[in-house]
């Protein structure tokens, strides 16, 4: 990276598309890419992943939300570790474009100052947005921007499939490893992130956002060891670069089980994501029961909550949960759906052929969202949680987890869902490869929910009375704790 504090203008068009201008972060040696957009949407070119064109279909009209498309252009470095452990560059100025859909309040007025920008899940062959899936109420609700960025080089040749004239402006530099011929190289993404914060926190008149007061941008990725990968490895040089926090927090899912990404395509794995060292801003690690206790070991990747900074840490383990849940939202619909090289994950060779698990992720989600703006903006730590009990055994040690009478996992984050539970969680199926990532949940028949409810209003009682406790303990936000009290009332128990 270059440490000069000079601003480099240049422009750079596309045909129809808007240049913009392209300057070094002020006192920074974090470039600003170039911006082209917002990207014209026509009845013949749209963006891929619309909001209001996946599955369930999110109305962003009705939430005073807009969507826009831009494409991002820069120079940026592939990165190593040296001999010593030490971050250096591989290869320098590297040229890319890639793409960033930006969700927002239509109304400045009502934007919140925060920015959550999301590493697109790349695992199916094409962009996916837990975090959005999950979340997009809250976001909503709260008045954030939500910025999904496309992280690797196969998820946009996808986007090139899907309209090859809209995203023909998108590549991604190339790198030969030990004499093979060379290929897209994903380590671009480090730099595209920090270039990418840089931009939103910036002044430029070129930032999707002008005009409007960004306070906080937090990045946040779930499975896949991305967001680690940058948390532990690119995060302390791109602030220090920066001249502070490029970002200001960090919200992690489903990483426990997931590799250590290479910083490039040619360098060695570096092993399983670990502990998460002090990085002077709050990291909130929420972890699926599957990723604690099925995949990897992940379960050894415990390490204690911290409020002394710089170590700012928490970790919710959350039993019921699988890694791939039914909130993650299907692929897009309609006709879209013909162009995908990758499929949410085939289940046909698992022993239960159940749904998705229904468990609702997102209630803990939503609530490590409101935890980590009280963190950052007040100082108001979150509440810490056991982690979810389990026992170990064997040679190499296994983990199993310890359930209650109901066949459901004791410990880690409570919810009404297994404290006032109709159903037990499993968070994995038997079978093939794709099967321990997902899980399903076996309801209760109508005698067992009789014995435990006797009246529909004995049983929105009990969850009306945990809910209200959870609450108390910020483990709900307000809204959700209102949908749950709502969605008892409606529930056919017994």
């Amino acid at each position: 990276m270059q440490h000069s504090n000079q601003h480099v203008l240049w422009r750079r068009g596309f045909g129809f598309l808007l240049s913009a201008i392209v300057c070094v972060a002020a006192n920074s040696g974090i470039p600003l890419p170039s911006v082209s957009g917002p990207i014209p949407v026509t009845p013949s070119s749209r963006p891929l992943l619309e909001a209001d064109r996946t599955q369930p279909a999110v109305d962003l009209v009705s939430k005073g939300y807009i969507e826009q498309e831009y494409f991002l252009s820069g120079n940026a470095n592939i990165y190593e570790f040296d001999p010593y452990g030490n971050l250096a560059v591989k290869v320098p100025n590297a040229k890319y474009t890639d793409r960033i859909l930006l969700r927002r309040p239509k109304d400045g007025q009502k934007f919140s100052g925060s920015v959550i920008v999301e590493i697109l899940n790349p695992a199916f062959g094409y962009d996916v947005a837990p975090f959005w899936d999950y979340s997009h109420a809250y976001f909503m609700a709260h008045g954030d921007a939500w910025v999904g960025v496309t992280s690797k080089p196969n998820t946009a040749e996808t986007l090139k499939k899907f309209n090859p004239t809209r995203y023909a402006p998108l590549s991604w530099p190339g790198q030969a490893c030990a004499g093979s011929p060379a290929k897209p190289e994903y380590g671009a993404l480090w730099d595209i992130l920090s270039q990418a914060s840089a931009l939103l926190k910036s002044q430029s008149a070129s930032n999707p956002l002008a005009g409007l007061s960004v306070q906080k941008v937090y990045l946040v990725g779930k499975s896949g060891g991305d967001a680690p990968a940058y948390l532990i490895s690119i995060h302390p040089t791109a602030s220090l670069n920066f001249g502070k926090a490029i970002f200001d927090g960090y919200v992690i899912n489903s990483s426990f089980g997931s590799g250590q990404i290479a910083l490039n395509q040619c360098a060695p794995r570096s092993g399983l994501v670990r502990t998460t060292p002090p990085r002077g801003v709050p990291v909130i690690n929420v972890q699926s029961e599957t990723d604690v206790v099925h995949l990897n070991g992940g379960w050894q990747n415990r390490r204690p909550d911290s409020d002394a900074s710089p170590d700012l840490y928490r970790l919710y383990e959350v039993p019921g949960s699988s890694h791939i849940d039914a909130e993650i939202n299907a692929p897009p619909i309609g006709e879209d759906l013909a162009i995908f090289s990758g499929r949410m994950p085939a289940e046909e060779d698992c022993a239960e052929k159940a749904p998705l698990n229904p468990f609702p992720l997102h209630y803990v989600v939503d609530a490590a969202f409101a935890h980590l703006e009280d963190w950052t903006r007040r100082g108001i730590p979150p509440p810490k949680a056991d982690r979810i009990a389990i026992n170990i055994s064997g040679n190499p040690p296994t983990a199993t987890s310890i359930k209650d009478q109901f066949g459901n996992t004791t410990g880690g984050v409570r919810t009404p869902f297994l404290d006032v539970p109709t159903a037990t969680y499993i968070p994995v199926k038997t079978g093939g490869n794709s099967c321990r990532y997902t899980g399903y949940a076996v309801p209760f028949d109508q005698a067992r929910l009789r014995a435990l409810y006797p009246t529909h209003q004995d049983f929105v009682a009990k969850v009306r009375d945990d809910v209200d406790e959870l609450l108390k303990q910020r483990w709900l936000t307000p809204d959700d704790a209102n949908e749950i009290k709502a969605q008892a009332g409606r529930a056919a128990v017994p």
